[in-house]
């Protein structure tokens, strides 16, 4: 059936089990998901991706559906941790009956103070005395409001992720970097061959929509992580698009192309990374200081 990627639902490393989710639907891994009994062998592949819960700044978590699994594990964590971190999900559903994880998210709030989770939904039960509606930039407004410098995270159908972070964007709220990370203001960027696959489709292949093209591209630097050494605030950059792990057998040897988590970056990337976006938030092994003598042009030619 191939891979799915999967968030955990439950808090490491306090828990000695994995949880995992789905909303359950007509779809094949779906089906074989629900049918999965107590001893059946399952395979897991090395975490991919960076998704952490900053410890120093309050969250507010924006999720719908079964998006809340990874931000559920997050808060569970900090409540373990004794955090005094102000965690705020606004988690937004259909109806009352598809809130997922709720007694547990319930139980959470009552016992932690530091934690209130917001639900709403948009076709309400006549019991129903919470929000009605989706998230909206008022919802998003609010709840900023509330807190100094907020960090926010989105999970959720990738349509959703998008809607939000463009009224986050709207609001006066810029992408921040992640573990190892740099922002880059993109200043050129070049058609590839995966561009035109994307818009025409490719047989085997599956893009997730909404969808940002745009492999080859070069800019310069407006943010990074802390812990990035190689580049630094003003440099004009090109980028390498081909994204691995950087951990497996075949990363270290130098064959990043027959890793298992290999993606080209606005190829097979989305909802919201591609280089015909403004910005790009790509990890630090990916970004590559650029000769002053070329100009940017050149510089996103320089890898293709």
């Amino acid at each position: 059936m191939g891979d799915h990627g999967r968030s955990p639902s439950q808090a490491p490393p306090s828990r000695d089990y994995l949880e995992f989710a789905v909303r359950i639907s007509s779809s094949r891994f779906k089906r074989a998901f629900a049918e999965l009994l107590p001893g059946d062998p399952v395979a897991i592949t090395l975490p991919r991706g960076h998704f952490p819960c900053a410890t120093d700044r309050p969250a507010i978590f924006v999720a719908t559906g079964i998006g809340i699994t990874p931000l559920k594990s997050m808060a569970e964590y900090a409540h373990d941790l004794n955090l005094k971190t102000p965690i705020v999900p606004l988690y937004g559903n259909s109806s009352p009956e598809e809130i997922a994880f709720r007694a547990q998210l319930d139980a959470l709030q009552a016992a932690n103070p530091y934690f209130k989770v917001v639900y709403t939904v948009s076709h309400p039960d006549r019991a129903w005395q919470g929000r009605v509606g989706r998230i909206t930039s008022d919802l998003l407004q609010e709840a900023a409001e509330q807190y100094d410098q907020p960090l926010f995270y989105l999970a959720g159908p990738p349509s959703m992720v998008v809607r939000s972070h463009e009224t986050l964007i709207e609001l006066g709220f810029e992408p921040e970097p992640g573990p190892k990370e740099v922002i880059i203001k993109v200043r050129a960027i070049g058609v590839n061959r995966n561009d035109l696959w994307a818009r025409e489709g490719l047989p085997g292949m599956r893009f997730n929509f909404p969808h940002i093209s745009g492999s080859n591209l070069a800019g310069e630097v407006v943010s990074l992580d802390t812990a990035v050494g190689s580049v630094s605030v003003g440099m004009q950059v090109a980028v390498h698009p081909s994204l691995s792990c950087r951990i497996c057998e075949q990363c270290t040897a130098g064959h990043e192309y027959f890793c298992r988590e290999f993606k080209i970056y606005g190829f097979q990337t989305g909802p919201l990374d591609g280089g015909y976006a403004e910005y790009e938030r790509l990890p630090e092994a990916n970004v590559i200081p650029k000769p002053r003598a070329r100009t940017f042009e050149q510089g996103e030619e320089s890898h293709a």
